[in-house]
């Protein structure tokens, strides 16, 4: 079994030596001496623990952790403080901070190794629900995608031509949101979250032709007026149509986004759609 990884910084060196010949018995153990030989380390390797003395020349503890916490690869990685210092105030800032617990000094051996695996454990923890989260959260989107693959191949199952006329707008939609972002334009608006949203919701932009009668929907000759001011109304049909389901799930953006596209995909951009 791989052995966890404790990280140990302390400008004393007697305290190192003491936190060393306790900890290496049951952890690999790296030991430095400054918030600068930290950050370079750091750049290079990730510790399963971090053990900081808060008072050190040049760069202290605060702002070791301030650095560690701001890159991304690192700031789960839990920082424990290593302090003379017992007032609230030391360690109300190492909390808000982001440090997770305070070891006293002079250490005391079962006391360090008590919330060393402590904190080990609840950052396994940690991961081990993050990482049902994100199994969870990748179920439920490919449910939603199935779903909305699914009635679009309803659409299809009434008119042949719609089904590739929805996998084509699909893609229209996927290569012209790429071609804004590259050009660097609404940038507030198409979030990496929102694009994914509205190609996965572009499928369904003609799902209001469900509610069109075979007559209309199926005629291979042009149209007359009135035929054509009833097929107008499969953007108001696929309108409710997810106006009922976003009724039924709740706040879900994608669904949102799929009733705009259903009831205006036909606008123009004078308005006379």
């Amino acid at each position: 079994m791989k052995l966890k990884h404790i990280l140990v910084i302390d400008d004393n060196v007697t305290n190192l030596k003491f936190a060393e010949k306790t900890l290496k018995p049951y952890y690999k153990v790296s030991l430095l001496i400054s918030g600068a030989q930290t950050l370079k380390f750091l750049s290079k390797n990730k510790p399963d623990l971090i053990l900081l003395d808060i008072n050190m020349p040049d760069m202290d503890g605060y702002e070791t952790i301030k650095n560690i916490k701001a890159n991304q690869d690192l700031e789960n990685v839990p920082v424990i403080f290593l302090s003379a210092i017992t007032d609230s105030e030391s360690e109300v800032r190492g909390i808000e901070l982001g440090a997770v617990d305070f070891i006293n000094k002079p250490f005391v051996p079962q006391s360090m190794l008590s919330r060393v695996k402590m904190h080990l454990e609840l950052s396994e923890y940690k991961k081990e629900l993050e990482s049902k989260v994100s199994e969870k959260t990748e179920m439920i989107e490919h449910l939603q995608d199935v779903m909305m693959l699914s009635l679009a191949e309803l659409v299809e199952c009434r008119d042949e031509n719609t089904g590739g006329h929805v996998k084509r707008t699909a893609e229209y939609v996927r290569l012209l949101t790429e071609e804004i972002v590259d050009a660097d334009l609404y940038s507030d608006i198409l979030t990496p979250e929102y694009i994914k949203d509205i190609v996965r919701s572009a499928p369904l932009h003609d799902i209001g032709k469900i509610g069109i009668n075979d007559s209309t929907l199926l005629k291979t000759t042009s149209l007359d007026n009135d035929e054509f001011e009833y097929m107008k109304k499969h953007v108001e049909l696929g309108s409710q149509s997810l106006q009922k389901m976003i009724n039924e799930t709740g706040d879900e953006s994608f669904l949102y986004i799929a009733k705009d596209m259903a009831h205006y995909h036909h606008e123009k951009w004078d308005g006379t759609g």
